[in-house]
């Protein structure tokens, strides 16, 4: 979860972090997203973000895209939240070391 996630909410793909501090950030982003200001013609809001090449920016996002980087943000944490607990069962079942230690987080 704390690796990030991607989006191409702005047309591109771009990594995005997810720290826990992100993670408020992002929620409080959204939140604002969601209220009349937001509709303004021209509102954008800066959110921290990797091109393809690695470089981190504060890109703006506008009303639209900050909300998608919230759904892109919140499907890939369940996805991940969601394979730790099939792996963790698997991890209960195991009956011996050597099975247990065969299971492998693969994403």
């Amino acid at each position: 979860i704390y690796s990030g996630f991607i989006s191409t909410a702005l047309g591109a793909t771009y990594t995005y972090p997810f720290g826990n501090l992100d993670q408020v950030n992002l929620s409080g982003l959204v939140t604002l997203s969601t209220l009349p200001v937001a509709s303004i013609v021209g509102w954008t809001i800066p959110f921290l973000c990797a091109d393809s090449e690695g470089n981190w920016s504060y890109r703006n996002h506008t009303q639209s895209q900050i909300q998608q980087i919230g759904i892109d943000a919140v499907t890939t944490k369940l996805t991940k939240l969601m394979k730790n607990a099939t792996l963790a069962a698997q991890i209960n079942a195991a009956t011996d070391s050597t099975t247990a230690q065969s299971i492998i987080w693969a994403y």
